[in-house]
């Protein structure tokens, strides 16, 4: 079936949009047939709680209410747009009824015929105003054309007459609609679009993670590893997430560890020390020998404490010297036995 066939039942039909609460359907239309001056009565049909299907039997009709610059209805608001076969609730049609002025029209110009000409030239010409079609404000004639507002809107129309030179005409709009092609709507700029700000702020730039260097921020006490894989222990962070994910901390070897015993000598090489030197022992050292004392186990020289060595180191020193004998006097008797 021809799209253009099916849809030319509702080429005189419009939209009337209200945000807030709806009014009745049967007052609403009482409210066209009665107040927009129509020569054939609308029939007005409910096609979901916010919109209304004006449904209109004439061109003049259709061009009237089109047209009309009052749009408020029991104290509520309501927008006006015209049906296309691409309607649906959630986008409105970039077309409008725009109410416009051609401030120092020639005089020959001003021909009805002539000014229609005119507003097709950039539009779709709807009707003039009544002071217009009186010829009672000729110092700027007043329009109303329907116009794309998903373009941008001429500021001057060249009129060309004959073989005269072309006129360069001055358009001032009445009231300037917009129209926003990121979300569809009518009444404001994509500049100024709320709904497209709030979706680039939920959309941050992801940092890249093709490459190790684009991590070297998050590592920044770690910079020698930048280029290089990762020390055993620490999980990779996620890009997305980079405070989310712990990071182990890899526990850092003892430059200087303790050493085997007291009298051993201190490492001071950045490498750890693994086993003991061989020449902990000084030759020809001698441990001066131990005082006397009651207990035979404390005589014994004291062992070493150190970790597991690897050669074993023998002692030389020499065991203590035997104590020696009490000294004292003998009484001898002066008496034989």
């Amino acid at each position: 079936m021809d799209v253009k066939l099916a849809s030319e039942f509702h080429s005189f039909s419009l939209i009337a949009k209200f945000s807030l609460l709806r009014p009745p359907v049967d007052l609403f239309e009482h409210h066209v047939n009665s107040t927009w001056g129509l020569q054939q009565p609308a029939t007005v049909g409910l096609i979901d709680p916010k919109h209304f299907l004006i449904h209109l039997q004439s061109e003049e009709d259709f061009a009237r209410a089109w047209s009309k610059e009052s749009k408020i209805f029991d104290n509520r608001r309501f927008l006006l747009l015209r049906w296309t076969p691409d309607f649906t609730k959630r986008k409105d049609s970039s077309f409008s009824a725009t109410w416009l002025r051609l401030p120092g029209l020639p005089l020959p110009c001003q021909n009805p015929a002539i000014i229609e000409v005119i507003g097709n030239a950039f539009g779709r010409f709807l009707r003039l105003d009544y002071r217009t079609k009186k010829m009672k404000h000729p110092l700027a004639p007043r329009i109303c054309v329907e116009m794309n507002l998903a373009f941008k809107l001429p500021d001057v129309v060249v009129i060309a007459i004959g073989s005269e030179e072309p006129l360069h005409q001055k358009i001032e709009y009445d009231l300037q609609i917009g129209f926003c092609n990121f979300c569809h709507l009518q009444g404001h700029q994509e500049s100024n679009c709320q709904k497209k700000q709030a979706q680039a702020t939920l959309l941050p730039a992801e940092p890249s993670t093709s490459s190790l260097q684009g991590n070297a921020s998050i590592f920044n006490s770690n910079v020698n590893v930048v280029s290089t894989a990762l020390p055993a222990g620490i999980h990779r962070p996620y890009a997305r997430h980079p405070t989310k994910c712990p990071v182990t901390i890899v526990p850092v070897i003892n430059a200087h560890p303790p050493p085997a015993c007291d009298k051993a000598p201190t490492n001071l090489s950045l490498q750890p020390c693994s086993q003991l030197p061989t020449n902990s022992l000084v030759p020809n050292q001698v441990t001066p020998p131990a005082s006397p004392t009651d207990d035979p186990q404390a005589a014994q020289p004291a062992q070493p404490i150190h970790s597991p060595p690897l050669n074993p180191v023998i002692s030389h020193t020499p065991p203590a010297p035997p104590l020696a004998a009490p000294t004292g006097h003998i009484l001898e008797s002066d008496s034989d036995p």
